[in-house]
């Protein structure tokens, strides 16, 4: 859990403008190797020796939930990796792959007995979220349209040009 924490807490301080001049790249990129490294070990460990136990076969495995996310907690260094050798770095892709790191967050539900719970609540309440979403996008819409017609009639198009632009000032 202290693993994921520091790979977690170390994704989020990288990308503080202000720990630049502080923290050199090698840093970051010494730490984030040493955790994908470790992550993978445990990743492939467990794959190996998942038939060891009877009742857990390799089709449970692949098809826990928990397991992909451990798998797309330590995927995208790999594709990075990849990516940035046929020299690829500056595409957009190679950032949306540095975004994908977040998904090592829940890997912390694996030793987390609440979190497992309120998964599982989740879960079972989907139905009463998605309600839940469509109000919260109504009134969004509402608030959104009534503040652009608002801020249009005082000054024109200054914060707010469009309705889907005020949504963020609505949220």
């Amino acid at each position: 859990m202290l693993l994921i924490a520091v790979s977690v807490t170390a994704f989020m301080l990288e990308t503080m403008p202000e720990l630049n001049d502080v923290v050199p790249l090698r840093v970051w990129e010494a730490i984030e190797g040493t955790t994908v490294g470790l992550f993978t070990l445990e990743f492939v460990l467990r794959l190996s020796v998942v038939n060891i136990v009877p009742e857990y076969t390799l089709k449970i495995f692949l098809t826990s939930w928990m397991n992909w996310f451990d798998l797309l907690a330590f995927a995208p260094y790999y594709v990075r990796l990849m990516l940035s050798s046929f020299a690829l770095g500056g595409f957009r892709v190679l950032r949306v792959v540095r975004l994908i790191r977040v998904f090592r967050i829940f890997k912390l539900s694996r030793y987390s007995v609440g979190l497992r719970l309120m998964g599982e609540g989740l879960k079972r309440s989907i139905q009463a979220l998605w309600i839940l979403v469509f109000f919260l996008a109504i009134g969004i819409i509402l608030f959104s349209s009534a503040m652009y017609e608002a801020e249009k009639r005082v000054e024109p198009s200054q914060f707010f040009p469009s309705i889907p632009a005020t949504f963020w000032w609505a949220v």
